[in-house]
């Protein structure tokens, strides 16, 4: 009987052994996984904290093309403009190659008007490039609506090297011609 009962908390012990073994790796696998997601969050902070900023304090006004009553037209402003290694589209993070940064214009399109509008913001802007060559965004939301009587905000992200600190913005609508030059230096 005592082989019995010695047999029995033997395998009872071993049972125990096993559960504390099982969970002291569970443990050990978790906390890695948290210190590796940690990482990455902090990469990603890291990546996404602008190298240079600066404000924009710039106001244009455009005629809306197939507007409903004559003379309607709205105002983009040019908030900031940053230099970034990684921006976010649709969700999904996009770095930038090791000797290239994102050129990121924060804009904001306000309509007066009684009635809503359309306007792809990146028939508005170009960066003027080396031999004038004028460069289109290369991220941008695409259409959006702008609501009767109210403001929008938006971006557009231009590629870039790393070591530019002097950029030419050119707004004007691509179409109509003319554009403003704006000079940003960080």
């Amino acid at each position: 009987m005592t082989k019995f009962i010695s047999r029995t908390i033997l395998k009872k012990t071993l049972l125990l052994l096993a559960v504390i073994a099982c969970f002291a790796f569970l443990g050990f696998f978790l906390g890695q996984q948290r210190q590796r997601a940690s990482q990455d969050v902090q990469e990603i902070e890291r990546l996404a904290t602008p190298t240079f900023e600066t404000k924009l304090n710039n106001e244009f006004e455009f005629p809306i093309e197939e507007a409903p009553v004559e003379e309607a037209s709205f105002k983009i402003s040019l908030m900031e403009a940053k230099k970034v290694k990684l921006i976010a589209m649709q969700g999904e993070p996009i770095q930038a190659e090791a000797d290239q940064e994102f050129l990121v214009i924060s804009l904001e399109i306000e309509n007066k008007n009684n009635f809503p509008f359309e306007i792809d913001s990146q028939h508005y802007f170009r960066v003027k490039g080396e031999e004038n060559k004028s460069y289109a965004p290369d991220f941008y939301n695409g259409a959006i609506e702008i609501p009767a009587v109210s403001t929008k905000k938006d971006e557009l992200a231009f590629i870039v090297p790393a070591e530019q600190k002097q950029f030419k913005l050119l707004l004007g609508s691509v179409i109509e011609g003319g554009k403003e030059e704006i000079e940003i230096n960080f």
